[in-house]
C-alpha cells in the first residue's frame, strides 16, 4: 500500500485525452464496445433502511435509449476546469472472452432485481448487459467527487493536509461523523477516506462543499461519464422529494474506476491515492467477497432501499478487469421492504468469474500489461 503521507503532490502536468470515436449504436448484439487507449469509442448519451444514504430509491428509472457515438477531435484534459468532454480511452466493443460472457449473462438473468453489469479490461468490454440502465447513484457519486476533489490537489488549489471543516448539521446514514459531534474539521484526505473507505455521507458533503456542484459536473464530463449527475447532497430528501437525484449507469461507474487504472483520470501521484482509499474499501460482501487474497482488488459500493450497486477494480500480475453492477427493483413489491441484500451473492459470483478471468493462466486475448499507478 502507499503511504498517503509520504505522496510528495502539487503541479503535475495534465494527462492528454484522446479519443477517436466512430458511429455505432449501443448495446445491440453485435456492437463493438470496449475499453482501450486510443481506440474507436462510444459517448454515453441517453435508500438500508434503508443503506448507506438511508434513501428510499425504488429504482424505477427509465431505460436510457441507446446513445450514438460522437466526433470528438484530440482534446487535453485532466484538470479542474478543462473543457475536454472524453475520457482518454473509451468503449470499444471486443470478444475478449466468450465464456466470461456467457457466466455473467447466466448469473445476471438469475439474479433478483433489475441488473446492470458492464466489465472491460485494458483493450475492451467483456460484458455488457444493460450497462446504459440509468439508475439512482446511491454513494457510487463518491468515486466522481474523489476524482474532482483530487483535480484540486493537481492544480495546487488545495493540498491533502488542508482542513475541510465538517458541518453542524450531520446526516447521518453511513459512516462515524454523525457520531462524533465534537469533531468539526478533517484534513482533506481523511474527509475522502471516510467518504471511500466507510461511505460517510457528512464527509462527503463536506467535500462537495469544498469542490462544488459545478466542479463535479466538469469531471464527469471530462472523464466521457454522461449518465453521472450529483444533483444534490447526500440524505437529502427536501431535494430528492422534489425530484433532485444524483443518477449514473453501470457504463459510467466502469468507465471511471478503468480511467483510473489507466492513469487517464489523474497524474500518477493522486492516482495512487485515489486507488489506495479505494483499495481500503470496508464495505466488501459485494463483488469483492469471493476474491482470493492474491488477487488485488479496490472497490465502492452503492446502497438505497430496494437498490444495490457495486464497482471494482480486480487485478492479478499486470492483468486487469473494472467490473460495475447496477442492481434496481430490489424492495418487496407488496409491502416495499427492501430486499437488496439478496442481490449480494450474484453479486460476489460476478466478481468470482472476473477474478478467474484475471488470474486465468491459459489466456492468450489479455497478456500482462503494466501494474498500477
Amino acid at each position: 500500500m502507499y503511504r498517503l503521507a509520504e505522496l510528495e503532490l502539487g503541479e503535475h502536468p495534465a494527462v492528454q485525452a484522446r479519443a477517436r470515436l466512430g458511429r455505432v449504436q449501443v448495446g445491440q448484439p453485435g456492437d463493438d464496445v470496449g475499453l482501450g487507449r486510443n481506440c474507436p469509442g462510444v459517448h454515453l448519451a441517453g435508500g438500508r433502511g434503508a443503506g448507506p444514504e438511508c434513501g428510499d430509491g425504488n429504482g424505477d428509472v427509465p431505460k436510457a435509449v441507446h446513445a450514438d457515438i460522437v466526433t470528438r477531435p484530440e482534446v487535453p484534459g485532466c484538470c479542474r476546469g478543462s473543457e475536454a468532454t472524453g475520457p482518454a480511452y473509451s468503449f470499444h466493443m471486443s470478444d475478449l472472452s466468450v465464456t466470461l460472457r456467457r457466466e455473467i449473462q447466466t448469473l445476471a438473468a438469475g439474479a433478483p432485481g433489475r441488473l446492470g453489469v458492464v466489465v472491460g479490461g485494458a483493450d475492451g468490454v467483456i460484458v455488457d448487459l444493460d450497462g446504459g440502465r440509468v439508475v439512482p447513484a446511491a454513494s457510487t457519486i463518491k468515486v466522481p467527487i474523489l476524482v474532482s476533489a483530487l483535480e484540486r490537489v493537481v492544480d495546487g488549489t488545495s493540498m491533502l493536509q488542508d482542513p475541510v471543516p465538517i458541518g453542524a448539521d450531520r446526516v447521518g446514514g453511513s459512516g462515524a461523523l454523525s457520531l462524533l459531534p465534537s469533531v468539526t474539521e478533517l484534513p482533506l484526505v481523511e474527509a475522502l477516506r471516510l467518504m471511500i473507505a466507510l461511505s460517510d455521507n457528512d464527509a462527503t458533503n463536506a467535500v462537495i462543499a469544498l469542490v462544488g456542484f459545478e466542479a463535479v459536473g466538469r469531471t464527469c464530463r471530462r472523464l466521457g461519464l454522461a449518465h453521472t449527475h450529483l444533483r444534490r447532497t447526500l440524505m437529502n430528501d427536501a431535494a430528492r422529494d422534489a425530484g433532485l437525484d444524483n443518477v449514473t449507469c453501470a457504463h459510467d461507474l466502469a468507465q471511471v474506476m478503468a480511467s483510473l487504472r489507466l492513469g487517464d483520470a489523474l497524474p500518477p501521484a493522486e492516482t495512487r491515492v485515489a486507488l489506495e482509499l479505494l483499495a481500503e474499501q470496508q464495505f466488501v460482501d459485494g463483488l469483492p467477497a469471493l476474491l482470493p487474497a492474491r488477487v488485488w482488488h479496490a472497490n465502492k459500493t452503492g446502497e438505497l432501499s430496494g437498490v444495490r450497486h457495486d464497482m471494482a477494480l480486480v487485478e492479478h500480475g499486470g492483468r486487469w478487469a473494472a467490473v460495475a453492477v447496477t442492481a434496481v427493483a430490489l424492495s418487496d413489491p407488496d409491502e416495499g421492504v427492501d430486499r437488496g441484500s439478496t442481490v449480494l451473492s450474484t453479486l460476489a459470483s460476478i466478481g468470482a468469474a472476473v477474478g478467474n478471468w484475471v488470474t486465468g493462466t491459459d489466456r492468450t486475448d489479455a497478456p500482462p500489461g503494466p501494474h498500477r499507478p
